[in-house]
């Protein structure tokens, strides 16, 4: 996916119609990306818990210019499965992703084509991505622009999964969604980093892996 910060537009497992059931953000930075999914059911009802629909982290490639790889190192659903994916670009500048992937309702790998569209990103803009050196538990931590995503497990199989999704507004850092009971960091523990930084946020040691303006 060439697009930094991108909206789920619709999800389809053929020969099902195509539907969106979720919120979905997901940061793609160089080499790794942070993709959370929240059920839009779920947030009908305030006095309701968010559900997490899928959420799922970890390294990406780019085998060709329309072709990605993901790999799932920290996943909700405790999948190690290998997404991959081909892109088409629409002419109104969304992105058809076609592959193979992980079928919650069916909990199989099925074909799917999904429809993304990018969230804009202004020039200059910081994004950085850490992840957990050691501890009980993997984290993945990320920002681009104004988004910022954190999420962890501390078991196989999705056991002790946590999620958050912040959105900076008018210059201010707001909680959009909380999942899971992890200590994650935030946007507000993370300062000015560079690659290869170690950080002490919590009691937890991460890695920058990645850092630069966009």
């Amino acid at each position: 996916m060439s697009k930094l910060v991108a909206t789920r537009i619709s999800l389809q497992f053929p020969p099902a119609p195509p539907t969106e059931p979720t919120d979905t953000l997901v940061l793609t930075f160089r080499t790794h990306y942070i993709d959370l999914r929240i059920l839009r059911a779920s947030l009908s009802a305030p006095s309701s818990p968010v559900t997490v629909d899928m959420g799922f982290a970890g390294t990406v490639a780019h085998a060709a210019p329309h072709h990605s790889r993901w790999e799932h190192v920290v996943d909700s659903h405790g999948s190690t499965a290998v997404d991959e994916g081909e892109f088409t670009l629409l002419p109104n500048g969304d992105e058809v992703e076609a592959g193979t992937t992980y079928n919650p309702e069916t909990s199989r790998e099925e074909e799917y084509r999904e429809v993304w569209r990018q969230v804009p990103v202004e020039r200059g803009a910081p994004a950085y991505v850490l992840e957990s050196d050691r501890g009980a538990a993997k984290i993945f931590a990320g920002r681009i622009g104004l988004y910022y995503q954190a999420m962890g497990q501390t078991g196989a199989g999705g056991r002790g999964y946590s999620a958050r999704r912040w959105q900076m507004e008018a210059g201010v850092w707001r909680l959009v969604y909380e999942i899971g009971e992890i200590d994650l960091p935030g946007p507000l523990d993370v300062g000015e980093v560079d690659e290869g930084d170690r950080l002490r946020i919590g009691g937890v040691v991460y890695v920058v892996r990645e850092a630069y303006a966009i």
